[in-house]
Protein backbone atom coordinates (compact mmCIF):
# COMPACT_ATOMS: atom_id res chain seq x y z
CA UNK A 1 0.00 0.00 0.00
CA UNK A 2 1.29 3.46 -0.92
CA UNK A 3 1.62 6.00 1.89
CA UNK A 4 1.03 9.72 1.47
CA UNK A 5 4.80 10.23 1.82
CA UNK A 6 5.38 7.92 -1.18
CA UNK A 7 2.98 9.96 -3.32
CA UNK A 8 4.52 13.30 -2.29
CA UNK A 9 7.97 12.15 -3.40
CA UNK A 10 6.58 11.23 -6.84
CA UNK A 11 4.65 14.45 -7.45
CA UNK A 12 7.28 16.82 -6.02
CA UNK A 13 8.89 17.28 -9.47
CA UNK A 14 5.55 18.38 -10.95
CA UNK A 15 4.02 20.64 -8.30
CA UNK A 16 3.79 24.24 -9.47
CA UNK A 17 5.12 23.40 -12.92
CA UNK A 18 8.83 23.38 -12.03
CA UNK A 19 8.94 21.09 -9.02
CA UNK A 20 9.64 21.94 -5.40
CA UNK A 21 12.75 19.90 -4.63
CA UNK A 22 13.25 17.45 -1.79
CA UNK A 23 10.18 17.50 0.45
CA UNK A 24 12.25 16.17 3.37
CA UNK A 25 14.65 19.12 3.31
CA UNK A 26 12.09 21.91 3.44
CA UNK A 27 8.92 22.24 5.52
CA UNK A 28 7.58 24.75 2.99
CA UNK A 29 8.11 22.31 0.10
CA UNK A 30 6.48 19.46 2.03
CA UNK A 31 3.48 21.61 2.99
CA UNK A 32 3.02 22.72 -0.63
CA UNK A 33 3.19 19.13 -1.88
CA UNK A 34 0.73 18.01 0.80
CA UNK A 35 -1.69 20.80 -0.13
CA UNK A 36 -1.50 19.69 -3.77
CA UNK A 37 -1.98 16.05 -2.76
CA UNK A 38 -5.14 16.95 -0.82
CA UNK A 39 -6.62 18.79 -3.79
CA UNK A 40 -5.74 15.92 -6.15
CA UNK A 41 -7.33 13.25 -3.95
CA UNK A 42 -10.45 15.37 -3.39
CA UNK A 43 -10.96 15.99 -7.13
CA UNK A 44 -10.39 12.35 -8.07
CA UNK A 45 -12.61 10.91 -5.33
CA UNK A 46 -15.45 13.16 -6.45
CA UNK A 47 -15.29 11.36 -9.82
CA UNK A 48 -15.92 7.83 -8.54
CA UNK A 49 -14.81 4.91 -6.40
CA UNK A 50 -11.33 3.86 -7.48
CA UNK A 51 -8.63 1.49 -6.29
CA UNK A 52 -8.01 2.25 -2.62
CA UNK A 53 -11.27 4.11 -1.98
CA UNK A 54 -13.38 0.96 -1.66
CA UNK A 55 -12.41 -1.30 1.28
CA UNK A 56 -13.59 -4.43 3.03
CA UNK A 57 -13.39 -4.02 6.79
CA UNK A 58 -14.60 -5.65 10.00
CA UNK A 59 -17.00 -3.61 12.14
CA UNK A 60 -18.07 -4.24 15.72
CA UNK A 61 -21.77 -4.11 16.52
CA UNK A 62 -21.91 -2.36 19.89
CA UNK A 63 -25.22 -1.90 21.73
CA UNK A 64 -27.10 -2.90 18.58
CA UNK A 65 -25.35 -0.32 16.37
CA UNK A 66 -22.26 0.23 14.24
CA UNK A 67 -20.64 3.64 14.01
CA UNK A 68 -18.25 4.61 11.21
CA UNK A 69 -15.16 6.71 11.85
CA UNK A 70 -14.59 9.93 9.92
CA UNK A 71 -12.65 8.19 7.14
CA UNK A 72 -15.66 6.13 6.00
CA UNK A 73 -18.52 7.62 4.03
CA UNK A 74 -21.02 4.75 3.84
CA UNK A 75 -21.61 1.01 4.06
CA UNK A 76 -22.29 -0.31 0.56
CA UNK A 77 -22.77 -4.03 1.19
CA UNK A 78 -22.39 -6.16 4.30
CA UNK A 79 -22.35 -9.69 5.65
CA UNK A 80 -23.98 -10.51 8.98
CA UNK A 81 -23.96 -14.08 10.28
CA UNK A 82 -22.27 -14.90 6.97
CA UNK A 83 -25.32 -13.75 4.98
CA UNK A 84 -25.68 -10.68 2.77
CA UNK A 85 -28.17 -7.99 3.75
CA UNK A 86 -29.60 -4.67 2.64
CA UNK A 87 -29.06 -1.11 3.82
CA UNK A 88 -32.13 1.08 4.36
CA UNK A 89 -32.58 4.73 5.18
CA UNK A 90 -34.81 5.30 8.22
CA UNK A 91 -37.33 7.11 5.96
CA UNK A 92 -38.38 3.72 4.60
CA UNK A 93 -40.62 3.06 7.56
CA UNK A 94 -42.87 5.92 6.41
CA UNK A 95 -43.16 4.88 2.77
CA UNK A 96 -45.77 2.57 1.29
CA UNK A 97 -43.18 0.60 -0.65
CA UNK A 98 -40.80 0.46 2.31
CA UNK A 99 -40.29 -2.51 4.63
CA UNK A 100 -42.10 -0.83 7.51
CA UNK A 101 -40.60 -0.79 10.98
CA UNK A 102 -37.24 -2.58 11.05
CA UNK A 103 -37.40 -3.47 14.76
CA UNK A 104 -37.59 -7.21 14.23
CA UNK A 105 -35.78 -10.47 14.81
CA UNK A 106 -34.60 -10.65 11.20
CA UNK A 107 -31.08 -9.44 12.06
CA UNK A 108 -30.09 -13.05 12.75
CA UNK A 109 -30.47 -13.82 9.05
CA UNK A 110 -28.41 -10.80 8.07
CA UNK A 111 -31.45 -8.98 6.73
CA UNK A 112 -31.06 -5.24 7.26
CA UNK A 113 -29.11 -2.24 8.44
CA UNK A 114 -30.90 1.02 9.13
CA UNK A 115 -28.97 4.22 8.38
CA UNK A 116 -29.84 6.64 11.19
CA UNK A 117 -27.68 9.61 10.15
CA UNK A 118 -24.22 11.14 10.44
CA UNK A 119 -24.51 13.45 13.47
CA UNK A 120 -23.25 11.10 16.21
CA UNK A 121 -20.22 12.51 18.08
CA UNK A 122 -18.96 9.22 19.55
CA UNK A 123 -17.77 5.87 18.23
CA UNK A 124 -18.54 4.23 21.59
CA UNK A 125 -21.39 5.54 23.73
CA UNK A 126 -21.26 5.94 27.48
CA UNK A 127 -22.80 3.01 29.31
CA UNK A 128 -22.85 4.82 32.67
CA UNK A 129 -22.30 8.34 33.97
CA UNK A 130 -18.58 9.19 33.76
CA UNK A 131 -16.26 12.18 33.84
CA UNK A 132 -14.87 13.06 30.40
CA UNK A 133 -11.17 13.60 29.76
CA UNK A 134 -9.01 13.92 26.65
CA UNK A 135 -5.37 14.13 25.64
CA UNK A 136 -3.32 14.84 22.51
CA UNK A 137 -0.59 12.70 20.97
CA UNK A 138 1.52 15.86 20.44
CA UNK A 139 2.36 18.93 22.53
CA UNK A 140 -0.38 21.55 22.16
CA UNK A 141 -0.32 25.32 22.57
CA UNK A 142 -1.57 26.74 25.83
CA UNK A 143 -5.31 27.38 25.71
CA UNK A 144 -6.10 24.55 23.28
CA UNK A 145 -9.45 23.23 24.46
CA UNK A 146 -12.20 20.69 23.92
CA UNK A 147 -15.81 21.55 24.79
CA UNK A 148 -18.18 18.73 25.75
CA UNK A 149 -21.95 19.22 25.46
CA UNK A 150 -24.47 16.82 26.92
CA UNK A 151 -26.48 15.74 29.95
CA UNK A 152 -25.50 14.61 33.44
CA UNK A 153 -26.73 11.62 35.45
CA UNK A 154 -29.82 13.65 36.49
CA UNK A 155 -30.61 14.37 32.82
CA UNK A 156 -29.74 18.05 33.23
CA UNK A 157 -27.85 19.88 30.50
CA UNK A 158 -24.29 20.29 31.73
CA UNK A 159 -22.65 23.68 32.20
CA UNK A 160 -20.03 25.48 34.23
CA UNK A 161 -21.39 28.49 36.02
CA UNK A 162 -18.34 30.69 35.45
CA UNK A 163 -18.28 30.28 31.66
CA UNK A 164 -19.87 33.01 29.56
CA UNK A 165 -21.82 30.66 27.33
CA UNK A 166 -23.17 28.69 30.25
CA UNK A 167 -23.29 25.52 28.13
CA UNK A 168 -21.01 22.53 28.15
CA UNK A 169 -17.72 21.71 29.88
CA UNK A 170 -14.46 23.05 28.47
CA UNK A 171 -11.28 21.12 29.26
CA UNK A 172 -7.71 22.01 28.38
CA UNK A 173 -5.93 19.65 26.01
CA UNK A 174 -2.45 18.44 26.93
CA UNK A 175 -0.07 15.86 25.54
CA UNK A 176 -0.45 12.43 27.10
CA UNK A 177 1.89 12.22 30.09
CA UNK A 178 2.17 16.00 30.47
CA UNK A 179 0.81 16.22 34.00
CA UNK A 180 -2.67 15.25 35.11
CA UNK A 181 -5.16 15.71 32.27
CA UNK A 182 -8.06 18.10 32.72
CA UNK A 183 -11.50 16.53 32.99
CA UNK A 184 -15.13 17.49 33.53
CA UNK A 185 -14.73 17.74 37.29
CA UNK A 186 -17.42 18.74 39.78
CA UNK A 187 -18.32 22.32 40.67
CA UNK A 188 -21.00 23.96 42.75
CA UNK A 189 -23.61 23.38 40.05
CA UNK A 190 -23.03 19.81 38.84
CA UNK A 191 -21.03 16.65 39.49
CA UNK A 192 -19.16 16.75 36.18
CA UNK A 193 -20.29 13.25 35.23
CA UNK A 194 -22.01 12.90 31.87
CA UNK A 195 -24.49 10.17 30.98
CA UNK A 196 -24.96 11.37 27.40
CA UNK A 197 -22.73 13.43 25.09
CA UNK A 198 -24.58 15.56 22.56
CA UNK A 199 -21.59 17.15 20.82
CA UNK A 200 -17.79 17.57 20.93
CA UNK A 201 -16.17 20.76 19.66
CA UNK A 202 -12.50 21.75 19.61
CA UNK A 203 -10.15 24.17 17.95
CA UNK A 204 -7.70 22.91 15.32
CA UNK A 205 -4.93 21.03 17.09
CA UNK A 206 -1.41 19.82 16.35
CA UNK A 207 -2.16 16.21 17.23
CA UNK A 208 -4.93 13.64 17.34
CA UNK A 209 -7.22 14.06 20.34
CA UNK A 210 -8.39 10.90 22.15
CA UNK A 211 -11.52 11.33 24.29
CA UNK A 212 -12.28 8.99 27.20
CA UNK A 213 -14.86 8.41 29.88
CA UNK A 214 -13.13 8.43 33.26
CA UNK A 215 -14.43 7.10 36.58
CA UNK A 216 -12.24 6.94 39.72
CA UNK A 217 -12.84 4.38 42.47
CA UNK A 218 -11.77 5.09 46.05
CA UNK A 219 -10.84 2.77 48.88
CA UNK A 220 -13.74 2.46 51.35
CA UNK A 221 -11.42 2.51 54.38
CA UNK A 222 -8.80 5.12 53.48
CA UNK A 223 -10.74 7.22 50.99
CA UNK A 224 -7.67 7.22 48.70
CA UNK A 225 -7.82 6.57 44.98
CA UNK A 226 -7.74 2.81 44.50
CA UNK A 227 -8.13 2.54 40.74
CA UNK A 228 -10.08 4.05 37.89
CA UNK A 229 -11.90 2.71 34.88
CA UNK A 230 -11.77 4.33 31.47
CA UNK A 231 -13.59 3.88 28.18
CA UNK A 232 -12.35 5.14 24.82
CA UNK A 233 -15.11 7.17 23.17
CA UNK A 234 -13.64 8.73 20.02
CA UNK A 235 -10.46 10.13 18.47
CA UNK A 236 -10.60 13.48 16.67
CA UNK A 237 -8.15 14.42 13.92
CA UNK A 238 -6.15 17.69 14.11
CA UNK A 239 -8.37 19.44 11.54
CA UNK A 240 -11.60 17.95 12.90
CA UNK A 241 -13.39 20.63 14.93
CA UNK A 242 -16.82 19.03 15.24
CA UNK A 243 -17.07 15.25 15.75
CA UNK A 244 -19.76 13.73 13.51
CA UNK A 245 -20.01 10.06 12.58
CA UNK A 246 -22.47 7.97 10.60
CA UNK A 247 -24.35 5.28 12.53
CA UNK A 248 -26.40 2.26 11.54
CA UNK A 249 -28.86 0.29 13.68
CA UNK A 250 -28.97 -3.48 13.48
CA UNK A 251 -32.72 -4.01 14.07
CA UNK A 252 -33.47 -6.67 16.64
CA UNK A 253 -29.85 -7.15 17.72
CA UNK A 254 -29.25 -7.49 21.44
CA UNK A 255 -27.71 -4.45 23.10
CA UNK A 256 -26.10 -6.63 25.77
CA UNK A 257 -23.47 -8.35 23.66
CA UNK A 258 -21.01 -7.28 20.96
CA UNK A 259 -20.31 -9.15 17.72
CA UNK A 260 -18.56 -8.46 14.43
CA UNK A 261 -19.77 -8.04 10.87
CA UNK A 262 -17.93 -7.69 7.55
CA UNK A 263 -18.75 -4.73 5.32
CA UNK A 264 -17.73 -3.24 2.01
CA UNK A 265 -17.38 0.50 2.61
CA UNK A 266 -16.68 3.61 0.60
CA UNK A 267 -14.03 5.95 1.99
CA UNK A 268 -14.58 9.70 2.09
CA UNK A 269 -12.09 12.46 1.37
CA UNK A 270 -10.33 13.82 4.43
CA UNK A 271 -7.06 15.53 5.22
CA UNK A 272 -4.18 13.12 5.62
CA UNK A 273 -0.64 13.06 6.97
CA UNK A 274 2.65 11.60 5.79
CA UNK A 275 2.27 8.20 7.45
CA UNK A 276 -1.33 7.60 6.33
CA UNK A 277 -2.25 5.15 3.57
CA UNK A 278 -2.97 7.21 0.44
CA UNK A 279 -6.64 7.37 -0.52
CA UNK A 280 -5.88 6.94 -4.24
CA UNK A 281 -3.47 4.07 -4.90
CA UNK A 282 -2.12 5.15 -8.30
CA UNK A 283 1.05 7.19 -8.73
CA UNK A 284 0.54 8.03 -12.43
CA UNK A 285 -2.88 9.57 -11.78
CA UNK A 286 -1.37 11.81 -9.09
CA UNK A 287 1.38 12.97 -11.46
CA UNK A 288 -1.14 13.70 -14.23
CA UNK A 289 -3.32 15.66 -11.80
CA UNK A 290 -0.33 17.65 -10.48
CA UNK A 291 0.35 18.70 -14.08
CA UNK A 292 -3.36 19.42 -14.57
CA UNK A 293 -3.46 21.77 -11.56
CA UNK A 294 -0.47 23.66 -12.93
CA UNK A 295 -2.30 24.07 -16.26
CA UNK A 296 -5.39 25.30 -14.43
CA UNK A 297 -3.35 27.84 -12.46
CA UNK A 298 -1.92 29.06 -15.79
CA UNK A 299 -5.49 29.38 -17.11
CA UNK A 300 -4.91 26.67 -19.74
CA UNK A 301 -8.31 25.09 -19.18
CA UNK A 302 -8.21 22.85 -22.25
CA UNK A 303 -4.94 21.26 -21.13
CA UNK A 304 -6.28 21.02 -17.57
CA UNK A 305 -9.35 19.12 -18.78
CA UNK A 306 -7.28 16.73 -20.92
CA UNK A 307 -4.84 15.92 -18.11
CA UNK A 308 -7.63 15.51 -15.56
CA UNK A 309 -9.51 13.13 -17.88
CA UNK A 310 -6.28 11.19 -18.49
CA UNK A 311 -5.83 10.80 -14.70
CA UNK A 312 -9.39 9.50 -14.32
CA UNK A 313 -8.93 7.16 -17.29
CA UNK A 314 -5.79 5.78 -15.62
CA UNK A 315 -7.79 4.96 -12.50
CA UNK A 316 -10.57 3.29 -14.50
CA UNK A 317 -8.03 1.10 -16.31
CA UNK A 318 -6.49 0.12 -12.99
CA UNK A 319 -9.90 -0.78 -11.57
CA UNK A 320 -10.94 -2.78 -14.66
CA UNK A 321 -7.65 -4.69 -14.72
CA UNK A 322 -7.90 -5.79 -11.09
CA UNK A 323 -11.68 -6.14 -10.97
CA UNK A 324 -13.03 -7.30 -14.36
CA UNK A 325 -16.54 -7.80 -12.92
CA UNK A 326 -16.66 -4.36 -11.33
CA UNK A 327 -19.15 -2.91 -13.81
CA UNK A 328 -21.68 -5.74 -13.59
CA UNK A 329 -25.06 -4.82 -12.10
CA UNK A 330 -25.96 -6.71 -8.94
CA UNK A 331 -28.86 -9.11 -9.36
CA UNK A 332 -30.80 -7.60 -6.47
CA UNK A 333 -33.84 -5.33 -6.46
CA UNK A 334 -35.04 -2.79 -3.92
CA UNK A 335 -38.45 -1.15 -4.42
CA UNK A 336 -38.57 -2.66 -7.94
CA UNK A 337 -35.44 -0.82 -9.04
CA UNK A 338 -32.03 -2.46 -9.60
CA UNK A 339 -29.33 -1.44 -7.14
CA UNK A 340 -26.74 0.67 -8.89
CA UNK A 341 -23.33 -0.88 -9.45
CA UNK A 342 -20.58 -0.35 -6.90
CA UNK A 343 -18.93 2.46 -8.85
CA UNK A 344 -21.79 4.75 -7.80
CA UNK A 345 -21.88 6.36 -4.38
CA UNK A 346 -25.08 5.94 -2.40
CA UNK A 347 -26.40 9.19 -1.02
CA UNK A 348 -26.62 9.38 2.77
CA UNK A 349 -25.41 5.80 3.05
CA UNK A 350 -28.79 4.30 2.09
CA UNK A 351 -30.18 2.49 -0.91
CA UNK A 352 -33.09 4.28 -2.58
Amino acid sequence: MLLVDDILEEISDHVGGHGIGDIHCSDAARDKALKTYHEISRLLMNRGDFEGTDREICLTVDQGCITLDRRIETVKQFLLNNKAGRVYNDNFKYLQQGPGSLDSEKWQSGATLEDVGDTFPLINDLEKAMFITAHSDRPEDSGTELTVYGYDEKNKEVSRYWEETGKGYTIELKEKGDGRPDYTGPDSRASGKLSHIEALRKTRTKGYISVYGYLPHYDDDTGELDCYESKWLVTMAPDETNAQHRRYKVPGASEDCDFDMTARVSLRWHKQYLGDVALIQNIDSHILMAKALTARDDNEMGLYSNLRNAAISELKHQRAKKHPAHGNTLNVKVTRKPIRNSSTRYRNGGIY
